[in-house]
């Protein structure tokens, strides 16, 4: 199934997204964060801030929807 992600400033941006449904009313999809690469975002952020995994998904690459 797939479903309409909205974020930015004032919910501007738009993009169509997969999702998988686990069971009927819950869904999961890709981190929008870190698109699936919790260990490569964790990267992005200096060393002394202690960043280690996405902070969204829990360094798990994927979030849970409501479908």
């Amino acid at each position: 199934m797939q479903m309409m992600l909205y974020g930015g400033p004032e919910l501007q941006a738009a993009k169509l997204v997969d999702v998988e449904e686990i069971v009927p009313g819950i869904g999961r999809m890709i981190c929008p964060e870190c698109g699936g690469n919790s260990t490569e975002y964790a990267d992005l952020f200096p060393p002394e801030l202690g960043i280690t995994n996405c902070v969204d998904c829990k360094g798990t690459g994927y979030i849970l929807v409501n479908t």
